[in-house]
């Protein structure tokens, strides 16, 4: 059985004084740790992150909160939470104690919503 792609267009992105929850479902970044370039994407109600060098995922997150400030996800995995924010993601092991993962910041558009549906 296959799949159909759905996109869904996002186009409000608050910043970090704002009061509505962020809604972006693409979030880019320049280099990572390792001067790699990539970003999350939601996927239905997963958040990938991709790498351009690469065409797999690199990891598969879940989303748990999504505030003024950040999108947290989480990878079940590893035990590692992320906080996507208007300009920079954070990591924690614990979510007690966060750290400065990488620059970014949501796609220019808010990103497109990518749902998969049984091919008919």
């Amino acid at each position: 059985m296959g799949y159909n792609a759905t996109t869904v267009r996002i186009a409000h992105v608050e910043g970090e004084s704002g009061t509505a929850p962020l809604q972006f479902v693409r979030w880019d970044y320049p280099a990572d740790e390792r001067s790699i370039a990539g970003y999350y994407s939601k996927v239905g109600t997963s958040w990938l992150e991709m790498k351009y060098d690469k065409p797999a995922p690199h990891a598969i997150f879940k989303e748990t909160a999504r505030t003024p400030q950040h999108v947290e996800l989480f990878d079940t995995g590893r035990t590692l939470w992320i906080r996507l924010k208007a300009k920079e993601a954070l990591f924690s092991n614990d979510r007690k104690r966060w750290n400065a993962l990488c620059k970014g910041k949501p796609a220019a558009d808010g990103g497109q919503l990518l749902t998969l549906a049984p091919q008919k």
